[in-house]
Formats: structure tokens, sequence, C-alpha cells
């Protein structure tokens, strides 16, 4: 992937088709087994298996999702809206692909996101519709937050350069986030 992304010489592009192809069967191959209607299900019976399981019916429960996974976290803080549902919590970096604003303005659990203005999945009038839907969301009594990463790109919490100074920091920072944003939730129910 990274060969696909950097910038380079002449010779770095004229290989990028070649880099291309090899990466077409590795993705259609996630794409298949990880869209959202095959994924779902499994996702929500193991949260709801959670849920149910005598020694951890009641541990508190987040779901932290990246990319792909930030979907499913949405969606998970969305279920149980005037009861427990299958999480107390929430976190999710860069998420995609998100149906806007309606998958953020239905969460009924503490939501957090982290986000990078760069993102080509969320352009920023993607961000902005968020960050209304979050407003709205804690006016009614669900505490959301949205934290915009400057200059960071999609990926930029699991996939950062540690070359790069200040892409290491920001995701350090949505590390910190996270850890944050769960301690506060969790703390009054530690066993």
């Amino acid at each position: 992937m990274s060969n696909l992304t950097k910038k380079g010489t002449l010779r770095d592009t004229l290989w990028k088709p070649y880099y291309a192809l090899r990466a077409i069967p590795g993705f259609a191959a996630f794409g298949l087994f990880n869209r959202f209607g095959a994924a779902w299900p499994r996702v929500r019976s193991y949260f709801a298996a959670l849920r149910s399981a005598p020694k951890s019916s009641r541990l508190p429960v987040g779901a932290v999702g990246f990319c792909w996974g930030g979907l499913h976290a949405v969606k998970l803080a969305a279920d149980g809206r005037g009861g427990r549902g299958l999480v107390d919590a929430a976190f999710t970096a860069h998420p995609q692909p998100l149906a806007l604003p309606g998958d953020v303005a239905d969460v009924a659990k503490p939501t957090a996101v982290a986000i990078g203005d760069r993102d080509w999945a969320i352009r920023l009038s993607g961000i902005e519709m968020i960050r209304k839907a979050f407003v709205e969301r804690s006016g009614e009594g669900v505490e959301c937050e949205l934290v915009l990463y400057e200059g960071a790109g999609h990926g930029f919490a699991v996939r950062y350069d540690p070359g790069n100074g200040k892409l290491a920091e920001q995701a350090e920072a949505a590390e910190n986030q996270a850890v944050a944003w769960f301690n506060r939730w969790f703390a009054a129910a530690q066993p």
C-alpha cells in the first residue's frame, strides 16, 4: 500500500499500476467479507452474547472502530435508545462508510470521533454534519465528542509514519483521546 501512496521518482510512478493490480485481490476479499451487510450480524451477535453472558453482563462494554469498524462502533452506540443497549460508550477514528448525518444522529450512547481534516472518506462538509449531530445529541443528554486533527488524513490513528513527527503525535493523541473517553465512562463501573 505504501508503494501506491508514496511520492517519488518517475520510476515510482510508473510502477503504481503494477502495485494497484497486486492490491485488487486483497481489497476484493476484504470488501466481500467485511461489507456491512455481511459483518454486522456477526458484530451484533458478539456484543449481544457479551451482554448476556453471566460473567460479563454487569461489566461496562465499549466499542472501538477504525475505518470500516467505525460504522460498527457508531451503529452499536445507536442501539439501546431508552435502554442499556449493547455498549455503554463508543470511540471511532476516521470512520467510514457513514451515511451522514443519519448514522451519527442516531447515537444513544456516549460516542467520540477522532478525524483528520484531510480525510478523503469524510470531507469537511461531512465533519460539520457530525459536529452538528453531536451538538444535537448532547442537547438531548447523549454526550458526544469530535476532535479534528489538523493535517491528518484517513488512517492516521492506526497507520502513521513514525518518521513524520506530527503524524506520530496525532496518532498518539487519538489513542490518548480513546483511553480518556473510556476512562471517563467506565470509572464508576470498575469492579
